[in-house]
């Protein structure tokens, strides 16, 4: 899997994640001015892998 950062058509900063076929599986909820406030955002992302998983039973 790879993040790729992107420019949006507003010229803002967006990521996604992309699978192994290279379909995108997880993207970008906000766009960011800044490349490293987007940074900041996949790494967020990216360093939660062990995050509990909710779902509506719970």
């Amino acid at each position: 899997m790879v993040f790729e950062i992107y420019l949006d058509s507003d010229d803002r900063f967006r990521w996604h994640l992309r699978n192994q076929s290279g379909q995108i599986i997880a993207l970008a909820a906000e766009a960011h001015v800044d490349l490293n406030e987007a940074v900041r955002s996949l790494a967020a992302v990216r360093d939660s892998s062990r995050a509990e998983i909710r779902h509506p039973q719970d």
